[in-house]
């Protein structure tokens, strides 16, 4: 079953969690939540070993 990832993008946005990874093969799904994100400037991928991507929410003021 696929991940909600629109459900984890607000959870990182009002301070839920810290962070989350996405598989590579989970990428395309987490996608399509992130491009329909208005704030996704402040959304910021990390990579990791293994081609997986950590995601933080970037909450300082630029």
């Amino acid at each position: 079953m696929a991940r909600d990832y629109v459900a984890l993008l607000e959870q990182l946005r009002n301070g839920q969690i810290e962070d989350f990874e996405v598989e590579p093969d989970e990428f395309m799904a987490f996608h399509d939540a992130y491009l329909a994100a208005d704030d996704r400037k402040k959304i910021v991928g990390k990579a990791q070993l293994g081609g997986k991507v950590q995601y933080i929410y970037d909450r300082e003021e630029k």
